[in-house]
């Protein structure tokens, strides 16, 4: 199999009702907000675009929880870029896979998915396991070291012209793709039929990190290989 071909054939199936710009911008300058009721921090401010793709992802999670059905086993997301900044037409770049699983460690609704209001992964608190938090520690002012998120060097590098900065200015517009993954879904590799949650994710990855080594994030577990 070729992971070019099968990376082409997942992006080009990415429908755009699932994904829009991850940040507010004007003229790739970033708004940056506040949050934290005691001690301000500063954050990158999400689009209102993107929160509407992900309350609608996450109304499918808790739809399902509620209904006590278990078609819905979490949700799949990528962060990318456009080949052509600000041409929708051009080719996607991808730039980071990952998910989040509906169910905790003890078999129970991943608290991140506690309201409509979650934002799985993309949430801000600070010191906590969100992209976003990370990110924003790396980029905005007014952190100190130990509370910087160095794990986010990579994707600051990537994404900004130059950080920590007052006004973070982005090198191109990042996009994120946000979709539940459901028992009738099927597999990037269409011999597998369906696939957990899990497998899919380390398939995706391990296919775009063959397919796009500069760009990609993250890495696939060099001991597994799937194709």
């Amino acid at each position: 199999m070729n992971p070019f071909e099968l990376a082409t054939d997942f992006l080009n199936s990415i429908n755009s009702f699932d994904y829009a710009p991850l940040l507010n911008t004007n003229n790739n300058v970033v708004s940056v907000i506040q949050k934290g009721k005691k001690n301000n921090y500063n954050v990158l401010e999400r689009s209102k675009e993107i929160d509407a793709v992900i309350a609608r992802t996450v109304k499918v999670v808790l739809d399902s929880h509620n209904n006590n059905s278990d078609d819905v086993k979490g949700v799949l997301y990528m962060l990318f870029r456009f080949e052509e900044d600000g041409n929708p037409n051009s080719n996607k770049i991808p730039l980071y896979l990952g998910k989040t699983s509906r169910y905790g460690k003890v078999n129970r609704l991943n608290s991140l998915f506690n309201s409509l209001n979650s934002k799985p992964r993309w949430d801000y608190a600070k010191n906590g396991n969100y992209h976003l938090s990370g990110l924003s520690s790396m980029v905005c002012v007014g952190y100190e070291e130990k509370d910087k998120d160095i794990g986010k060097m990579s994707w600051a590098k990537s994404m900004f012209q130059e950080f920590p900065s007052q006004n973070p200015t982005l090198k191109f517009k990042p996009y994120l793709w946000f979709r539940p993954w459901t028992t009738s879904d099927v597999s990037i590799v269409k011999e597998l039929g369906h696939v957990s949650l899990h497998l899919e994710e380390l398939i995706l990855i391990d296919i775009l990190s063959k397919a796009f080594p500069e760009d990609l994030l993250n890495k696939a577990d060099t001991d597994k290989k799937f194709l």
